[in-house]
Protein backbone atom coordinates (compact mmCIF):
# COMPACT_ATOMS: atom_id res chain seq x y z
CA UNK A 1 0.00 0.00 0.00
CA UNK A 2 1.07 3.59 -0.36
CA UNK A 3 2.58 5.42 2.61
CA UNK A 4 -0.19 6.73 4.90
CA UNK A 5 1.22 10.25 4.46
CA UNK A 6 3.17 12.62 6.67
CA UNK A 7 0.45 15.28 7.03
CA UNK A 8 -3.32 15.61 7.30
CA UNK A 9 -3.33 16.69 3.65
CA UNK A 10 -1.80 13.38 2.54
CA UNK A 11 -3.51 11.12 5.10
CA UNK A 12 -4.53 7.62 4.06
CA UNK A 13 -8.27 7.60 3.34
CA UNK A 14 -10.21 5.06 5.42
CA UNK A 15 -13.52 6.22 3.96
CA UNK A 16 -16.84 6.39 5.80
CA UNK A 17 -17.95 4.36 8.80
CA UNK A 18 -21.34 3.81 10.38
CA UNK A 19 -22.95 1.27 12.69
CA UNK A 20 -20.48 -1.38 13.83
CA UNK A 21 -17.14 -1.29 11.99
CA UNK A 22 -13.49 -2.29 12.18
CA UNK A 23 -10.44 -1.42 10.06
CA UNK A 24 -7.13 -3.21 10.58
CA UNK A 25 -3.67 -2.42 9.21
CA UNK A 26 -0.63 -4.65 9.77
CA UNK A 27 3.12 -4.17 9.30
CA UNK A 28 3.15 -0.40 8.88
CA UNK A 29 6.28 1.62 9.71
CA UNK A 30 7.40 4.91 11.27
CA UNK A 31 10.94 6.06 12.06
CA UNK A 32 13.67 8.53 11.21
CA UNK A 33 12.95 8.29 7.48
CA UNK A 34 9.15 8.38 7.90
CA UNK A 35 8.34 10.41 11.03
CA UNK A 36 4.53 10.50 10.73
CA UNK A 37 1.70 8.30 9.48
CA UNK A 38 -1.70 9.98 9.20
CA UNK A 39 -5.05 8.22 8.65
CA UNK A 40 -8.31 9.99 7.78
CA UNK A 41 -11.79 8.63 8.51
CA UNK A 42 -15.33 10.01 8.50
CA UNK A 43 -18.08 8.99 10.90
CA UNK A 44 -21.60 9.19 9.47
CA UNK A 45 -23.13 9.35 12.95
CA UNK A 46 -21.90 9.59 16.53
CA UNK A 47 -19.95 6.53 17.55
CA UNK A 48 -18.27 4.85 20.51
CA UNK A 49 -14.83 4.83 18.94
CA UNK A 50 -11.44 3.31 19.69
CA UNK A 51 -8.07 3.21 17.96
CA UNK A 52 -5.25 0.88 19.08
CA UNK A 53 -1.56 0.92 18.18
CA UNK A 54 0.16 -2.44 18.79
CA UNK A 55 2.88 -4.80 17.56
CA UNK A 56 5.62 -2.27 18.30
CA UNK A 57 9.33 -3.03 18.10
CA UNK A 58 10.28 0.35 19.60
CA UNK A 59 8.45 3.27 21.20
CA UNK A 60 5.80 5.02 19.09
CA UNK A 61 2.85 7.16 20.13
CA UNK A 62 -0.69 7.89 19.00
CA UNK A 63 -2.84 11.00 18.56
CA UNK A 64 -6.48 11.59 17.61
CA UNK A 65 -7.12 14.87 15.76
CA UNK A 66 -10.23 16.72 14.63
CA UNK A 67 -11.03 17.87 11.08
CA UNK A 68 -8.83 20.95 11.55
CA UNK A 69 -5.82 18.89 12.65
CA UNK A 70 -6.14 19.90 16.31
CA UNK A 71 -5.17 17.18 18.81
CA UNK A 72 -8.18 15.83 20.72
CA UNK A 73 -6.41 13.14 22.74
CA UNK A 74 -3.03 11.40 22.91
CA UNK A 75 -1.63 8.09 24.13
CA UNK A 76 2.10 8.13 24.91
CA UNK A 77 2.91 4.91 26.73
CA UNK A 78 6.63 4.16 26.95
CA UNK A 79 8.59 1.39 25.29
CA UNK A 80 6.75 -1.21 23.23
CA UNK A 81 3.53 -1.02 25.24
CA UNK A 82 0.42 -0.66 23.08
CA UNK A 83 -1.23 2.75 22.86
CA UNK A 84 -4.99 3.22 22.64
CA UNK A 85 -7.62 5.95 22.63
CA UNK A 86 -11.31 5.34 23.34
CA UNK A 87 -14.05 7.96 23.41
CA UNK A 88 -17.42 8.93 21.97
CA UNK A 89 -17.09 10.92 18.75
CA UNK A 90 -19.77 12.93 16.99
CA UNK A 91 -20.33 12.68 13.24
CA UNK A 92 -17.50 14.25 11.25
CA UNK A 93 -14.01 13.76 9.84
CA UNK A 94 -11.06 12.83 12.05
CA UNK A 95 -7.39 11.89 11.79
CA UNK A 96 -5.16 9.45 13.64
CA UNK A 97 -1.43 10.16 13.79
CA UNK A 98 1.28 7.58 14.56
CA UNK A 99 4.79 8.90 15.25
CA UNK A 100 8.03 7.45 16.67
CA UNK A 101 9.39 8.52 20.04
CA UNK A 102 12.84 10.07 19.58
CA UNK A 103 13.03 8.96 15.94
CA UNK A 104 13.07 5.24 16.77
CA UNK A 105 12.34 2.90 13.86
CA UNK A 106 9.44 0.52 14.38
CA UNK A 107 6.83 -1.46 12.54
CA UNK A 108 3.32 -1.43 13.99
CA UNK A 109 -0.27 -2.58 13.64
CA UNK A 110 -3.20 -0.22 13.99
CA UNK A 111 -6.91 -0.94 14.30
CA UNK A 112 -9.96 1.32 14.31
CA UNK A 113 -13.25 0.12 15.75
CA UNK A 114 -16.59 1.56 16.74
CA UNK A 115 -20.29 1.08 17.25
CA UNK A 116 -23.14 3.50 16.81
CA UNK A 117 -26.21 4.25 14.72
CA UNK A 118 -25.80 3.00 11.17
CA UNK A 119 -26.82 4.69 7.94
CA UNK A 120 -28.06 3.12 4.74
CA UNK A 121 -25.02 2.42 2.53
CA UNK A 122 -27.04 3.56 -0.50
CA UNK A 123 -29.26 1.79 -3.03
CA UNK A 124 -27.38 2.84 -6.19
CA UNK A 125 -23.85 3.15 -7.52
CA UNK A 126 -24.07 6.90 -7.10
CA UNK A 127 -24.94 6.66 -3.39
CA UNK A 128 -22.56 3.80 -2.51
CA UNK A 129 -20.90 3.98 0.91
CA UNK A 130 -17.20 4.73 0.44
CA UNK A 131 -15.05 2.16 2.26
CA UNK A 132 -11.82 3.99 1.38
CA UNK A 133 -8.50 2.67 0.07
CA UNK A 134 -7.24 -0.89 0.36
CA UNK A 135 -3.69 -2.21 0.13
CA UNK A 136 -2.15 -5.61 0.74
CA UNK A 137 -2.19 -5.22 4.54
CA UNK A 138 -5.66 -3.73 5.11
CA UNK A 139 -8.90 -5.47 6.06
CA UNK A 140 -12.25 -4.01 7.05
CA UNK A 141 -15.64 -5.24 8.16
CA UNK A 142 -18.94 -3.47 8.74
CA UNK A 143 -22.32 -4.69 10.01
CA UNK A 144 -25.42 -3.71 7.99
CA UNK A 145 -28.96 -4.76 6.90
CA UNK A 146 -30.93 -5.53 3.72
CA UNK A 147 -34.57 -6.53 3.37
CA UNK A 148 -37.97 -5.62 2.01
CA UNK A 149 -37.55 -1.97 3.03
CA UNK A 150 -33.92 -1.77 1.82
CA UNK A 151 -33.31 -4.30 -0.95
CA UNK A 152 -29.77 -3.22 -1.94
CA UNK A 153 -26.64 -1.94 -0.22
CA UNK A 154 -23.85 -0.58 -2.44
CA UNK A 155 -20.24 -0.14 -1.33
CA UNK A 156 -17.40 1.61 -3.13
CA UNK A 157 -13.73 0.94 -2.44
CA UNK A 158 -10.43 1.66 -4.16
CA UNK A 159 -7.39 -0.60 -4.46
CA UNK A 160 -4.00 1.11 -4.18
CA UNK A 161 -1.92 -2.07 -4.62
CA UNK A 162 -2.89 -4.85 -7.03
CA UNK A 163 -3.37 -8.44 -5.90
CA UNK A 164 -5.98 -10.92 -4.76
CA UNK A 165 -8.82 -9.49 -2.66
CA UNK A 166 -11.86 -11.11 -1.14
CA UNK A 167 -15.26 -9.49 -0.58
CA UNK A 168 -17.62 -11.54 1.55
CA UNK A 169 -20.87 -11.37 3.49
CA UNK A 170 -21.57 -13.56 6.48
CA UNK A 171 -23.48 -13.70 9.77
CA UNK A 172 -26.69 -13.88 7.71
CA UNK A 173 -30.09 -14.62 9.23
CA UNK A 174 -31.79 -14.99 5.82
CA UNK A 175 -30.69 -15.33 2.20
CA UNK A 176 -28.73 -12.44 0.64
CA UNK A 177 -26.38 -12.34 -2.35
CA UNK A 178 -23.20 -10.52 -3.36
CA UNK A 179 -22.08 -8.95 -6.65
CA UNK A 180 -18.81 -7.23 -7.61
CA UNK A 181 -18.52 -4.50 -10.28
CA UNK A 182 -15.71 -2.50 -11.88
CA UNK A 183 -15.34 1.27 -11.68
CA UNK A 184 -17.48 1.67 -14.80
CA UNK A 185 -20.12 -0.66 -13.32
CA UNK A 186 -19.23 -3.72 -15.41
CA UNK A 187 -20.15 -7.04 -13.78
CA UNK A 188 -17.08 -8.88 -12.43
CA UNK A 189 -18.63 -11.75 -10.50
CA UNK A 190 -21.28 -12.84 -8.05
CA UNK A 191 -21.94 -15.27 -5.22
CA UNK A 192 -25.50 -16.52 -4.75
CA UNK A 193 -25.32 -19.25 -2.13
CA UNK A 194 -28.73 -20.19 -0.74
CA UNK A 195 -30.05 -19.71 2.76
CA UNK A 196 -27.76 -18.31 5.42
CA UNK A 197 -24.57 -19.65 3.81
CA UNK A 198 -21.89 -16.98 3.51
CA UNK A 199 -21.18 -15.50 0.08
CA UNK A 200 -17.69 -14.56 -1.10
CA UNK A 201 -15.96 -13.31 -4.25
CA UNK A 202 -12.17 -13.51 -4.67
CA UNK A 203 -10.59 -11.69 -7.61
CA UNK A 204 -7.22 -10.39 -8.67
CA UNK A 205 -7.78 -6.62 -8.68
CA UNK A 206 -5.61 -3.95 -10.25
CA UNK A 207 -5.39 -0.44 -8.75
CA UNK A 208 -8.79 1.11 -9.48
CA UNK A 209 -12.20 1.73 -7.93
CA UNK A 210 -14.70 -1.11 -7.42
CA UNK A 211 -18.27 -1.58 -6.21
CA UNK A 212 -19.83 -4.38 -4.17
CA UNK A 213 -23.60 -4.87 -4.00
CA UNK A 214 -25.40 -6.80 -1.28
CA UNK A 215 -28.96 -7.74 -2.24
CA UNK A 216 -31.82 -9.32 -0.35
CA UNK A 217 -32.91 -12.55 -2.06
CA UNK A 218 -36.16 -11.82 -3.96
CA UNK A 219 -36.15 -8.43 -2.23
CA UNK A 220 -38.21 -9.82 0.64
CA UNK A 221 -35.81 -11.54 3.02
CA UNK A 222 -34.81 -9.36 5.97
CA UNK A 223 -31.30 -10.02 7.24
CA UNK A 224 -28.44 -8.44 9.10
CA UNK A 225 -25.01 -9.20 7.69
CA UNK A 226 -21.34 -8.42 7.99
CA UNK A 227 -19.50 -7.26 4.87
CA UNK A 228 -15.73 -7.72 4.78
CA UNK A 229 -13.07 -6.59 2.29
CA UNK A 230 -9.59 -8.05 2.76
CA UNK A 231 -6.44 -9.11 0.90
CA UNK A 232 -5.86 -12.85 0.47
Amino acid sequence: MRDPGNSVQTAYNLGNASGSYNFQFTNEFVGSSDPNDYYRFTLSNSSNFSVTLSGLGADADLQLLDVFGTVIQSSVRSGTASDSISRNLSAGTYYARVYPYGGSNTSYNISFAGSGVGIDPGNTFGTALDLGEFGRNISRFQNEFVGSSDQFDYYKFSVSEGGNYKVRIDNLTADADLTLYSSNQVFLGSSVNSGTTSDAITRNLTPDTYYARVSSFLGTNNTNYTVTVEPV
